[in-house]
């Protein structure tokens, strides 16, 4: 008889948890605002869609075998990526001069050199 072993959540697989749940909150926040439907719900929706994902490769691994902490800094980068670009473009909704548009594209490439 083959018994399962149940392991507990450890301080990894919670980080990995957490940051995918954070980068699913900002894919849920640009497709949000992309589509034009309610923000809160896209940023639920994607925080737990994250989250799911998450819990999956906490417990199983991808086969490309980064290991975790790198994939946790990749995730980390999508998620400032999305969120600057989410900041952009609302940015250029509110229509701002062209100099303000300028350091609106400016400051986040500062933020990232600075990273």
């Amino acid at each position: 008889m083959k018994t399962e072993e149940r392991r507990s959540i450890g301080n990894k697989e919670i980080k990995t948890i957490i940051m995918t749940a954070i980068t699913g909150a900002a894919y849920g926040l640009l497709v949000g605002y992309g589509f034009e439907f309610n923000l809160g719900l896209g940023v639920l929706i994607g925080t737990l869609f994250g989250a799911a994902i998450g819990f999956r490769i906490s417990r199983k691994p991808p086969k490309m075998r980064y290991p975790m902490g790198m994939l946790r800094r990749i995730l980390f980068a999508a998620t400032f990526l999305l969120v600057t670009s989410f900041g952009y473009s609302y940015l250029l909704d509110q229509n701002i001069s062209l100099s303000q548009q300028l350091w609106a594209a400016v400051l986040p490439l500062l933020g990232w050199a600075a990273w």
